[in-house]
């Protein structure tokens, strides 16, 4: 099947009578050119990430997908209907059109600097009606770019962090087909090889009162430890599908956390009544020791510790989206 590139859809259109005006816009950002390519394929986050706008997708596969976007313009409800498919090597290009007004967006990715990427993404506006065109131009780009700035300001946050895991030394799998970002159960976190595990840590239970305490960095070690009057329960403060923080989805609902960019739910590693005190269990990369006046979290050995991977537990492996 054919995947033209905007400027070959460009040259069709210009030939059926159509005339064309474009403008640009390009940012920076301080990760991979992978992080942000995955950021646009993966069709899940919009849903959680982006809340001015809702998407209903109508199919997708490994190499595009359409959608009806329904977003709120001066107030009103407004559904545009796009699709979007892998036109080249890290470009992607997106159609949308009205009665007499065509938008063709194309978007490309490439590493400028060690973490740092360049996208840029070049507007084209096409009418058969150069007078309409002249005249419609100045709001379709700023309304454009209004709506550009509120996707990205929303997703900066996924790919800082991906550049901050990075950092450490973490890596992730290759940007995946389209479709298959659905598949949220799924684990593309690489922790660092060889990386040390964290100290021996002792919390004081002298006074259980409820409340949320961080145990390590955030990252494939690092623990959310809820404390409730009965009981405590142990979460993991990294999502080891895409590097998301869970550090501000600590309160549990239903006994489960959910992950801020893709929904995925977390079950506590474990959960331990102080009733059942003195008690040792292991979690992937822990044993858990619980007396009556202190947690002694301890890093497994690597010959203990089961694969980086699985130090997260998930549940169904397919999300559904409207």
């Amino acid at each position: 099947m054919r995947r033209p590139t905007q400027a070959q859809l460009v040259g069709t259109l210009q030939g059926c009578g159509y005339a064309f005006r474009a403008f640009q816009s390009v940012v920076e950002d301080p990760c991979r050119a992978d992080d942000v390519e995955w950021n646009y394929k993966d069709i899940v986050h919009p849903h959680f990430v982006h809340a001015h706008m809702t998407r209903c997708y109508s199919f997708a596969d490994a190499e595009g997908y359409s959608c009806i976007d329904v977003q709120r313009l001066f107030g009103f409800p407004i559904a545009q209907s796009v699709s979007t498919w892998v036109s080249g090597p890290k470009r992607l290009t997106t159609q949308t059109a009205s009665a007499l007004l065509i938008i063709l967006i194309e978007v490309v990715f490439e590493d400028v600097g060690e973490l740092r990427a360049r996208t840029t993404t070049t507007y084209q506006i096409g009418s058969p009606s150069r007078v309409l065109l002249a005249a419609a131009f100045p709001v379709l780009r700023w309304t454009l770019k209004r709506n550009w700035d509120k996707f990205y300001r929303d997703d900066l946050r996924l790919r800082v962090r991906r550049g901050e895991l990075r950092q450490q030394g973490f890596d992730f799998t290759p940007p995946l087909g389209i479709a298959s970002t659905l598949k949220i159960s799924d684990n593309h976190v690489v922790p660092p090889a060889g990386a040390g595990a964290p100290e021996v840590t002792r919390l004081d239970l002298a006074h259980r009162e409820v409340r949320v305490v961080q145990v390590g960095p955030s990252d494939h070690h690092g623990l959310q430890v809820v404390l409730q009057p009965d009981r405590l329960e142990i979460y993991p403060r990294l999502c080891p599908h895409e590097g998301a923080c869970l550090d501000t989805v600590h309160a549990p609902l239903n006994a489960h956390i959910q992950c801020p960019w893709h929904g995925r739910k977390f079950a506590p590693i474990v959960s331990l009544r102080y009733a059942e005190a003195p008690i040792s269990v292991c979690g992937p990369l822990h044993r858990f020791t619980l007396t009556e006046s202190e947690l002694r979290i301890e890093p497994l050995s690597a010959a203990d510790a089961t694969a980086a991977a699985d130090w997260a537990s998930s549940p169904a492996p397919l999300l559904t989206l409207p």
